[in-house]
Protein backbone atom coordinates (compact mmCIF):
# COMPACT_ATOMS: atom_id res chain seq x y z
CA UNK A 1 0.00 0.00 0.00
CA UNK A 2 2.75 2.67 1.15
CA UNK A 3 5.19 1.31 -1.93
CA UNK A 4 4.58 5.06 -3.61
CA UNK A 5 6.28 6.43 -0.80
CA UNK A 6 8.55 3.67 -0.16
CA UNK A 7 10.32 3.54 -3.15
CA UNK A 8 12.16 6.72 -2.26
CA UNK A 9 13.91 4.91 0.72
CA UNK A 10 16.93 4.27 -1.69
CA UNK A 11 16.98 7.35 -3.98
CA UNK A 12 16.60 9.75 -0.62
CA UNK A 13 19.55 7.69 0.98
CA UNK A 14 21.77 8.55 -1.51
CA UNK A 15 21.16 12.36 -1.73
CA UNK A 16 24.46 14.27 -1.51
CA UNK A 17 22.50 17.94 -2.21
CA UNK A 18 19.09 18.00 -1.21
CA UNK A 19 19.03 21.26 -3.09
CA UNK A 20 20.64 24.69 -4.15
CA UNK A 21 19.49 27.88 -1.69
CA UNK A 22 18.47 30.59 -4.08
CA UNK A 23 17.34 34.52 -3.11
CA UNK A 24 16.68 35.81 -6.35
CA UNK A 25 15.14 35.69 -9.50
CA UNK A 26 16.40 35.71 -12.99
CA UNK A 27 14.67 37.02 -16.17
CA UNK A 28 15.19 35.46 -20.28
CA UNK A 29 18.35 37.23 -19.99
CA UNK A 30 20.15 35.71 -17.28
CA UNK A 31 20.08 38.92 -15.21
CA UNK A 32 18.97 39.52 -11.30
CA UNK A 33 15.23 40.38 -11.85
CA UNK A 34 13.87 41.04 -8.36
CA UNK A 35 15.60 39.13 -4.93
CA UNK A 36 12.69 37.16 -3.34
CA UNK A 37 12.81 35.57 0.47
CA UNK A 38 15.45 32.94 0.53
CA UNK A 39 13.90 29.23 -0.64
CA UNK A 40 15.49 26.02 -1.27
CA UNK A 41 15.75 24.85 -5.22
CA UNK A 42 15.30 21.38 -4.57
CA UNK A 43 16.63 18.18 -5.95
CA UNK A 44 14.33 15.96 -8.45
CA UNK A 45 14.60 13.65 -6.27
CA UNK A 46 12.67 15.22 -3.55
CA UNK A 47 10.59 17.41 -5.68
CA UNK A 48 9.52 13.77 -7.11
CA UNK A 49 9.18 12.43 -3.28
CA UNK A 50 7.10 15.65 -2.11
CA UNK A 51 4.56 15.01 -5.20
CA UNK A 52 4.12 11.38 -4.28
CA UNK A 53 3.35 12.41 -0.68
CA UNK A 54 0.61 14.60 -1.78
CA UNK A 55 -0.96 12.24 -4.34
CA UNK A 56 -0.89 9.72 -1.52
CA UNK A 57 -3.25 11.75 0.09
CA UNK A 58 -5.10 12.43 -2.79
CA UNK A 59 -5.58 8.40 -3.37
CA UNK A 60 -6.02 7.42 0.30
CA UNK A 61 -7.81 10.31 2.15
CA UNK A 62 -8.60 7.12 4.73
CA UNK A 63 -5.57 8.31 6.62
CA UNK A 64 -6.88 12.68 6.91
CA UNK A 65 -3.50 13.21 5.92
CA UNK A 66 -4.14 16.69 6.05
CA UNK A 67 -5.87 16.12 9.46
CA UNK A 68 -1.71 15.91 10.40
CA UNK A 69 -1.56 18.33 13.41
CA UNK A 70 -4.44 17.10 15.01
CA UNK A 71 -2.83 13.34 14.79
CA UNK A 72 0.59 14.71 16.08
CA UNK A 73 -0.70 16.51 18.69
CA UNK A 74 -3.09 13.26 19.81
CA UNK A 75 0.52 10.99 20.19
CA UNK A 76 2.13 14.43 21.86
CA UNK A 77 4.02 15.05 19.35
CA UNK A 78 3.80 18.97 18.05
CA UNK A 79 4.09 20.00 14.92
CA UNK A 80 7.86 21.30 15.08
CA UNK A 81 10.96 21.06 13.57
CA UNK A 82 12.86 19.61 16.39
CA UNK A 83 9.77 17.95 18.04
CA UNK A 84 8.59 16.16 14.48
CA UNK A 85 12.27 14.27 15.00
CA UNK A 86 10.58 11.42 17.14
CA UNK A 87 13.12 9.35 18.71
CA UNK A 88 11.32 6.29 18.12
CA UNK A 89 9.76 5.45 15.05
CA UNK A 90 9.64 1.79 14.98
CA UNK A 91 6.46 2.41 17.77
CA UNK A 92 4.33 4.73 15.46
CA UNK A 93 1.20 3.64 13.47
CA UNK A 94 1.09 4.43 9.68
CA UNK A 95 -1.45 7.28 10.44
CA UNK A 96 1.15 8.86 12.68
CA UNK A 97 3.76 8.29 9.72
CA UNK A 98 1.96 9.65 7.62
CA UNK A 99 1.23 12.79 9.31
CA UNK A 100 4.80 13.51 9.72
CA UNK A 101 5.31 13.19 6.36
CA UNK A 102 2.68 15.89 5.70
CA UNK A 103 3.54 17.67 8.06
CA UNK A 104 6.99 17.92 6.73
CA UNK A 105 5.80 18.87 3.28
CA UNK A 106 3.70 21.64 4.89
CA UNK A 107 5.97 23.21 7.03
CA UNK A 108 8.24 23.76 4.25
CA UNK A 109 5.88 26.57 3.37
CA UNK A 110 6.64 28.25 6.20
CA UNK A 111 10.03 27.59 6.99
CA UNK A 112 12.72 27.23 3.89
CA UNK A 113 15.03 23.84 4.26
CA UNK A 114 12.39 21.87 6.75
CA UNK A 115 12.59 19.44 4.13
CA UNK A 116 16.78 19.15 3.98
CA UNK A 117 17.21 18.81 7.29
CA UNK A 118 14.76 16.01 7.81
CA UNK A 119 16.25 14.40 4.59
CA UNK A 120 20.28 15.16 5.94
CA UNK A 121 19.56 13.77 9.10
CA UNK A 122 17.90 10.57 7.92
CA UNK A 123 14.27 10.91 9.26
CA UNK A 124 12.57 10.65 6.25
CA UNK A 125 14.19 7.16 5.53
CA UNK A 126 13.41 6.33 9.47
CA UNK A 127 9.77 7.13 8.74
CA UNK A 128 9.44 5.31 5.48
CA UNK A 129 11.60 2.53 6.55
CA UNK A 130 8.16 2.30 9.52
CA UNK A 131 5.98 2.01 6.66
CA UNK A 132 7.75 -0.35 4.39
CA UNK A 133 7.90 -2.50 7.49
CA UNK A 134 4.04 -1.77 8.19
CA UNK A 135 3.29 -2.96 5.12
CA UNK A 136 5.49 -6.50 5.07
CA UNK A 137 3.71 -7.24 8.47
CA UNK A 138 -0.05 -6.37 6.82
CA UNK A 139 1.26 -8.54 3.82
CA UNK A 140 2.75 -11.57 5.80
CA UNK A 141 -0.37 -11.21 8.28
CA UNK A 142 -2.87 -11.35 5.26
CA UNK A 143 -1.13 -14.46 3.84
CA UNK A 144 -1.20 -16.44 7.65
CA UNK A 145 -4.71 -15.64 7.49
CA UNK A 146 -5.39 -17.09 4.03
CA UNK A 147 -3.33 -20.07 4.80
CA UNK A 148 -5.27 -20.56 8.60
CA UNK A 149 -8.40 -20.10 6.13
CA UNK A 150 -7.58 -22.95 3.93
CA UNK A 151 -5.95 -25.23 6.53
CA UNK A 152 -6.85 -23.86 9.87
CA UNK A 153 -10.28 -25.79 9.76
CA UNK A 154 -10.02 -29.20 11.64
CA UNK A 155 -11.45 -32.59 10.62
CA UNK A 156 -14.76 -31.96 13.25
CA UNK A 157 -15.32 -28.39 11.43
CA UNK A 158 -13.99 -26.48 14.38
CA UNK A 159 -11.66 -23.62 14.60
Amino acid sequence: MFEPLTKFIGPLGEIQKPGVWRSELYDENGNVAELVIPYIDYCDTIKQFVAAVEKFNEDFPQFHMLKYMAELKAKHIYWDVDAMKVPDATRLSDRTVLSLLMGMVRGEYFCAGVIEEYVTERHVIRWLERLKYLDEFRYKREANKKARGENGVDQSGAR
